[in-house]
């Protein structure tokens, strides 16, 4: 192609008008990485709207190692994963690259991409650390309904019951 065809630069055969990898970008209009759909300006828009990263999961946060030189590094310690980039977890971190499956905001304890979590269960977003009714414990302790300050796991008669375990009169040990 000619610049009167669109090419941007005559001397280098490698920058052309024509987007090679479909995303919108050719070498022309910055494209850092022709080759790969994933790699433009603003893939990454969480972190920057114009920096040429490469998002592989879509999460808005770029490969924090690319291999290809002309890609900038980004943040995203595990870019196979939607649901593992810096401030997933924003409720324990609004910085550390956790794993947040059930995006409930508190990250899994085990996670072998980043930082650990506190979150009892990441597979249920109703089970997580904390204390929603304010009665003193969280669905990962074992209140029974966290949105629900009457029932709790506080035996108030001293019967060896709980609201939680179904004592309703939690005032009377005669009762359970």
């Amino acid at each position: 192609l000619t610049s009167e065809e669109g090419d941007c630069d005559d001397t280098d055969p490698e920058v052309g008008a024509i987007d090679g990898d479909g995303d919108g970008f050719s070498r022309c209009n910055v494209d850092c990485d022709d080759n790969d759909p994933n790699a433009f300006p603003g893939a990454a828009e969480l972190e920057s709207e114009t920096a040429c990263m490469r998002d592989l999961d879509g999460d808005g946060w770029g490969q924090l190692e690319p291999v290809n030189a002309e890609v900038e590094a980004g943040t995203d310690c595990d870019d196979s994963s939607l649901h593992i980039y810096p401030g997933s977890a924003e409720l324990e971190s609004t910085t550390e690259c956790m794993l947040d499956f059930d995006e409930d905001g508190y990250g899994a304890i085990e996670n072998e991409a980043g930082a650990s979590g506190t979150d009892c269960d990441d597979n249920d977003a109703t089970r997580f650390p904390g204390d929603l009714d304010q009665d003193g414990a969280s669905a990962c302790d074992g209140d029974c309904d966290d949105n629900n300050a009457a029932l709790n796991l506080i035996d108030e008669d001293g019967d060896g019951y709980t609201s939680c375990d179904g004592d309703l009169v939690d005032d009377n040990p005669e009762i359970a």
